[in-house]
């Protein structure tokens, strides 16, 4: 009796779990590769939102008007622009521009309603050809501009912790002093997904949040 080759039972347990182990190393590498090319992905997409916001900002500043105005006739006066812990006014003046052609704009940090004043959205508000009068009233035609509008892509939103880190910071000018100094604006922006609205930075895990920061010198158009 001539005996026919093959394999025994345990030959083909063998053979099949050193097989399903392979296939479950190679998908926990692809897996593991996947998900690191998403992080990075993400990460990539928060950092360029972050950094295109500041260059904004930091492309409005360059062009303050370092001149007296107000923004109501009973209202406080500022020396080119304005900043609080949630708000940078500004009034600008570009290269050829006349007195007849000033620009305001409003950046605006704003609360997110349901987020606990953790998250914020980020406003812009912009008005164009506008003038000052013998007054310094700042006086800007109706419809001549955008309303507030969020500037944040679908799917972000501003850190909103304002006693540990406002959006804005630095020093206004004085203006019942004629030599006082230029001042400085300083802006933080720190970006994170809109499914952490109700946690700060600190409180997520380490990666989710996106920081930039600058310090600014008004510029001077004359």
């Amino acid at each position: 009796m001539i005996r026919k080759g093959g394999y025994t039972l345990l030959e083909l347990l063998i053979s099949v779990s050193i097989f399903s182990g392979l296939v479950i190393l190679i998908l926990g590498t692809f897996v593991r590769s996947t998900s690191s090319s998403a992080q990075v992905s993400v990460l990539r997409e928060k950092s360029e939102v972050a950094r295109s916001l500041m260059s904004q900002v930091k492309n409005d500043f360059h062009y303050v008007y370092m001149t007296d105005f107000k923004d109501t006739s009973n209202g406080p006066t500022y020396r080119g622009y304005h900043v609080g812990a949630d708000q940078l006014i500004m009034l600008l003046r570009f290269p050829n521009g006349t007195d007849n052609q000033l620009v305001r704009k409003e950046y605006t940090a704003s609360a997110i309603p349901g987020s606990q004043s953790k998250s914020a959205d980020f406003m812009l508000k912009e008005s164009r050809n506008c003038s000052l009068d013998q007054n310094k009233l700042l006086n800007c035609p109706l419809n001549n501009g955008i309303d507030s509008v969020s500037i944040l892509p679908e799917g972000f939103v501003l850190n909103y912790d304002q006693l540990n880190e406002p959006v804005f910071g630095g020093l206004n000018v004085d203006t019942t002093i004629p030599t006082a100094p230029t001042g400085y604006l300083k802006v933080q922006l720190t970006i994170k997904p809109s499914d952490h609205l109700a946690e700060y930075c600190a409180e997520v895990e380490k990666g989710t949040c996106y920081k930039v920061e600058t310090i600014l010198a008004a510029g001077n158009i004359s």
